[in-house]
């Protein structure tokens, strides 16, 4: 039944196409066409501010709308409505310059919208409102297609699978390197007008299409997602109160336990107080491309994507700060230095400091005339710490890459070492124990927080009980001096160098 669906549709297009007259590229009502040479028609880079990519070229006073260049940047699709049809041409770097815009062959005289490259440079996903026979539309219809660029031309384009298509609307399908395809759908069932969804490729075939659920889809539309080849960010736009204009760009980026993090809104400089969709990042990862009405009409806009990294810091930041807040309601960072005995001018140690949880108040209670040295053997987590540092003007902190077993502290330099939540994740607890002896000034003390078997959210097997503690303690060559139990879920530890 496929197959009839199918070879009916491809038949109905090409049959279009054969009584179709031509249609000759119109640059803003004239035939006239500069010489372009060089990469991304030699237009000039862009920097952390986005601008009209090929103004008075490409970006015309008409509407322009999605766009896409191959892997090598040498072939070149973009939009354009004009008499109030929608025209989709492309351009192709030879012999040194760029050819003059010419029509696709799939997309003639046929209102097909929105349209991304997938990352091998060639096949290129678009919508098309192309009858389907045995399709009854709900509404407004509109599918996901597929075509290839050969050395000539296009494959005749193919309809995707039921598992991605409805009746509804379903558009701006991006794909990954491994085939996963995100788009979005109107179909109902899902959490609000539009929502986006992702389908993966399994055998050749798209599997039942998944809803990414309340994290990204709200009561209202979400739509437009570039997913970045690797899967390591994902663009989109949302119509969700709380933004700039009507509709407006945020990211996610993919954490390290394969979860999302929480989309973030794009900023003023690339959203604004009308209507920004159609994202995409260039093949090499240089460009951002989108489209904005914030001129009056719809243009193509383009930025460096370095700005990418600036919101992956942000929401890295965003989510910490989320964190921290969180376990500081049941882990007071004040009463637990309180209880540690941190004063100011101290050299702490401090191990498995991560991103800077407890790193940032330390600093700050040790004062100028003291220092934290912050271990961790995540070389990743100390960068971001040290650029935490940085952005909040702290300068007493050293970070410090260890080892499992060995946070290579100096020797006789730390009047405490500090560890939060970190002793029980020690494969060798007592000997990371004995590498602190030689580190310790005399009278130093070693102070963990870690979490109570009994009252802890981990129970016994991620618990540290005073009789393990002391076992532990003393065999590394330590007596456990004090322990606090006045927080909710963990007891401090102070040990001391056996006399």
């Amino acid at each position: 039944m496929k197959n009839i669906l199918y070879l009916t549709s491809i038949i109905l297009v090409f049959t279009l196409l054969l009584f179709l007259p031509d249609k000759t590229f119109t640059q803003s009502n004239t035939s006239d066409m500069p010489v372009l040479k060089g990469p991304y028609l030699g237009q000039k880079p862009p920097g952390l501010k986005p601008e009209i990519f090929a103004p008075g070229i490409i970006s015309t006073d008409l509407h322009e709308g999605s766009s896409g260049f191959n892997l090598d940047s040498t072939h070149f699709v973009f939009q354009r409505i004009e008499d109030k049809k929608l025209f989709t041409y492309e351009m192709e770097h030879k012999n040194g310059q760029w050819t003059e815009p010419r029509i696709v062959p799939f997309a003639h005289m046929m209102r097909n919208g929105d349209f991304i490259f997938a990352p091998d440079g060639k096949t290129l996903f678009f919508q098309s409102n192309v009858p389907i026979e045995g399709l009854e539309s709900e509404g407004t219809i509109s599918n996901i297609w597929v075509t290839k660029k050969t050395e000539t031309s296009w494959t005749e384009p193919k309809f995707l699978d039921f598992t991605i298509n409805t009746k509804w609307l379903d558009s701006f399908a991006s794909a990954t390197n491994e085939g996963t395809l995100y788009f979005f759908s109107r179909k109902p069932g899902g959490e609000g007008n539009s929502d986006l969804y992702k389908s993966h490729l399994v055998n050749g075939e798209y599997a039942e299409a998944q809803n990414l659920g309340d994290l990204f889809n709200t009561k209202e539309h979400e739509w437009d997602p570039f997913i970045a080849p690797d899967e390591s960010y994902l663009i989109f736009c949302s119509t969700k109160p709380g933004g700039y204009g009507r509709d407006d760009f945020y990211i996610s980026f993919r954490n390290k336990d394969l979860s999302w993090s929480k989309p973030i809104n794009m900023g003023k400089d690339i959203n604004s107080n009308s209507s920004e969709n159609r994202p995409y990042v260039t093949a090499d990862g240089k460009y951002f491309f989108f489209t904005s009405t914030k001129r009056g009409n719809r243009d193509i806009y383009w930025i460096d994507a370095k700005i990418i990294d600036k919101f992956k810091i942000f929401s890295q930041q965003q989510s910490i700060d989320d964190w921290e807040k969180e376990t500081f309601i049941k882990q007071s960072p004040e009463k637990v230095m309180d209880a540690a005995g941190i004063k100011p001018g101290m050299t702490i140690g401090e191990v498995g400091a991560g991103r800077g949880r407890f790193t940032m108040h330390l600093a700050r209670r040790v004062g100028t005339d003291g220092k934290i040295l912050a271990n961790d053997i995540d070389a990743e987590g100390l960068a971001y710490l040290k650029k935490r540092c940085l952005r909040v003007g702290i300068n007493n902190v050293k970070t410090i890459l260890g080892e499992v077993d060995d946070p290579h502290f100096p020797k006789g330099a730390l009047d405490m070492v500090f560890m939060v939540w970190t002793y029980h994740f020690f494969d060798q607890p007592i000997t990371m124990l004995k590498k602190l002896l030689p580190t310790l000034k005399p009278g130093g003390t070693v102070v963990l927080v870690e979490p109570d078997p009994i009252r802890g959210p981990g129970g016994a097997d991620h618990g540290i009980s005073p009789e393990l503690m002391r076992r532990d303690a003393s065999q590394a060559g330590f007596e456990v001096v004090r322990i606090e139990d006045f927080l909710p879920e963990d007891l401090i530890f102070v040990l001391k160098i056996r006399e």
